[in-house]
């Protein structure tokens, strides 16, 4: 369930969240019934087609909402999607769209990913488990001859983010539009 030959998604987010290699942080398939950028698990298994990138990225943004909002895991994804914009207005007196969601979920893990960078850790720098990838492919069983295409799932993805595809660091035009400019000095500095 949480290998990557099985959901090519997860080997992004291994390598590219800012606490790696960890399957709570987003995948396809960790998503509320109803999201319909999730769900999709095999629709992208042997080359990255047109728009996984900004599907991983709408997923797990709002996965990184839901954990900043206190729910747990697996409600979130026991109940329709819309109880997360649902849940938070009622919770703060404001009114949330799902673009919001996935709006504050940008913000949470630019500011994470721009934290580490201040520390020094390029996510791209890191060593791979290839094995885990498919690298070399199993010779049998339910991924057999499979392996992900780790680099073309990743360029989709730090595309739809915003991120460079040398160091994953929010780009200056990504931190604007997001609200979070003074951001820049952690990955700068």
């Amino acid at each position: 369930m949480h290998d990557p030959r099985c959901e090519p998604a997860l080997a992004v987010i291994y390598k590219l969240d800012a606490t790696p290699g960890r399957h709570t942080q987003a995948s396809v398939t960790i998503a509320p019934p109803g999201f319909e950028n999730g769900r999709d698990r095999y629709g992208h298994n042997r080359s990255p087609q047109a728009g996984s990138g900004k599907k991983i990225k709408d997923v797990y943004c709002l996965n990184h909402t839901m954990n900043a909002s206190g729910l747990c895991l697996f409600g979130y994804f026991s109940v329709s999607v819309e109880f997360l914009p649902e849940f938070l207005s009622a919770v703060t007196g404001w009114d949330y769209s799902m673009e919001e969601m996935i709006l504050a979920g940008e913000r949470i893990v630019a500011v994470r990913q721009a934290f580490n960078m201040r520390e020094g850790i390029n996510p791209l720098q890191q060593p791979d488990p290839w094995r885990a990838y498919g690298s070399p492919p199993l010779p049998d069983g339910p991924t057999a001859g499979f392996t992900v295409d780790l680099e073309g799932l990743m360029h989709e993805f730090l595309d739809a983010m915003g991120w460079s595809r040398t160091n994953a660091a929010p780009n200056d035009a990504t931190l604007d539009r997001l609200g979070i400019g003074d951001v820049r000095e952690l990955i700068a500095g």
